[in-house]
C-alpha cells in the first residue's frame, strides 16, 4: 500500500489532482497491476472486484467499476465516491483515506465483501501513510444506532468520530 502511496503522490503532483483509484496509477504505468493485488486475498479476481460485482447486482454501469486486473484494494472510485461529493466529510480531515485492504478481515456473516467484516484493515491516506482500524458495526455507525449500512463504507475511508458526525451534519 505504501507504494501505491507514493504513486499517487506523484500522480498528484503531475497531474494536479489525486487519484480516487489505481486505475489511473496503473493507465499512467506509475505501478504495475500487480501491486494492486495482495497475496492475503483469496477470491479469484480480487476483493475490489468482488465487492463491485455483489454491489451491482446486475447493473452494467456500476460492472465497468471492475479493474482489468486482480485488485484487492477497494478505492473511492470502486464504490463511486467523488471528492465533490464527499467533500465537507473529507477536506482536512486528518484521518482521510482513498483505498482500503479488507485482506486482514474475515466477513462476518454473508461471506460477501459487501457484507459486515470483522477484525482489522488498513487504510492508505491521503498523505501516502497507511493505518490499521477496527471494523464498526456497520448498523451502528456515526453513532446513536444511525442504522446506515451506506455509512459502513464511508468509515472504511475515514474515523466516524464527533468530526465526522459534525461535517455529515453540515451537508
Amino acid at each position: 500500500m505504501r507504494q501505491i502511496g507514493q504513486a499517487a503522490q506523484l500522480y498528484e503532483e503531475t497531474c494536479g489532482v489525486h487519484p480516487l483509484g489505481t486505475r489511473q496509477l496503473v493507465q499512467t504505468k506509475l505501478i504495475p497491476p500487480s501491486i494492486c493485488f495482495s497475496p492475503l486475498d483469496k477470491t479469484p479476481k480480487g476483493m475490489a472486484n468482488q465487492l463491485v460485482q455483489e454491489a451491482a447486482r446486475g447493473s452494467r454501469d456500476y460492472l465497468g467499476r471492475s479493474e482489468p486486473y486482480r485488485s484487492s484494494f477497494i478505492s473511492l472510485d470502486t464504490l463511486r465516491y467523488t471528492l465533490d461529493r464527499q467533500g465537507k466529510e473529507f477536506d482536512g480531515h486528518p484521518a482521510a483515506g482513498w483505498l482500503v485492504s479488507l485482506t486482514e478481515s474475515t466477513p462476518d456473516y454473508s461471506g460477501e465483501v459487501t457484507g459486515g467484516h470483522e477484525g482489522r484493515y488498513r487504510r492508505l491516506l491521503m498523505d501516502g501513510s497507511v493505518v490499521s482500524r477496527v471494523h464498526q458495526d456497520p448498523y451502528d455507525v456515526g453513532g446513536g444506532g444511525a442504522k446506515l449500512f451506506y455509512g459502513a463504507y464511508i468509515a472504511w475511508f475515514m474515523d466516524v468520530d464527533g468530526e465526522w458526525i459534525r461535517r455529515r451534519a453540515t451537508r
